[in-house]
């Protein structure tokens, strides 16, 4: 086999897929059909995918109760703000850029961040004996 052979071979290879969530902690906005441009909870990244929770001012969405936060993300924002208790996944082309001056409390960031890992255990399949 010739060295240019090699070479060929080597790059039709399929690279290794990422299966390790890589912590993230930013704002974005997500444009689906169902977010329409809402504030998301980026909180972790799994190849192209980017993993959120959606932050709200309703109790409620879709019938299911939200998780109040102690304090609105958005510094400006006094009306009081939520935490959809669903992690959404989907391309990172489909959200915006990060938002720069919103963060979480010290107490909402450990709140959030139980409820994450929560909802990541429930996503997982089983594993197969």
């Amino acid at each position: 086999m010739s060295a240019g052979q090699r070479e060929r071979t080597e790059n039709i290879m399929p690279k290794k897929k990422d299966k390790k969530v890589k912590n993230l902690d930013e704002f974005r906005k997500l444009n689906t059909k169902e977010a329409q441009g809402h504030l998301q909870y980026v909180s972790g990244k799994k190849g192209k995918q980017l993993e959120s929770v959606g932050v709200t001012h309703a109790k409620k969405t879709r019938g299911q109760k939200n998780i109040p936060l102690k304090k609105n993300p958005d510094p400006k924002d006094k009306e009081p703000a939520y935490i959809r208790p669903k992690l959404t996944t989907a391309n990172i082309k489909k959200y915006g850029g990060k938002l720069d001056g919103l963060g979480l409390s010290a107490e909402d960031k450990k709140q959030v961040w139980e409820l994450i890992e929560r909802l990541r255990k429930q996503k997982q399949p089983p594993k197969k004996k």
